[in-house]
């Protein structure tokens, strides 16, 4: 039995599991966070970023929707194609 507990020193957690917690605090989504993350990129998947955006962007969700689709999540191209139109 000894040797089972050396391979289980030797052979720890992946890192995956260990800082899955950290990850889960973290989360663009997580409505306590509204940090930089948050504000990175655009999640038209949550209603209060839909809100969020519309109201940053001045533009309807269905605006929002389509520009996310043509550029991407990144809220500064989203910014730029929708300036770009208007």
């Amino acid at each position: 039995m000894s040797g089972r507990r050396a391979d289980s020193r030797r052979n720890p957690a992946p890192a995956s599991v260990v800082h899955s917690a950290h990850r889960e605090t973290t989360m663009a989504d997580n409505l306590q966070d509204r940090g930089a993350q948050d504000r990175a990129r655009v999640n038209v998947n949550e209603p209060h970023e839909v809100r969020y955006w519309t109201e940053k962007f001045g533009v309807s969700e269905e605006d929002l929707i389509q520009a996310v689709s043509v550029v991407g999540v990144s809220a500064d191209k989203v910014g730029e194609y929708l300036a770009s139109k208007s």
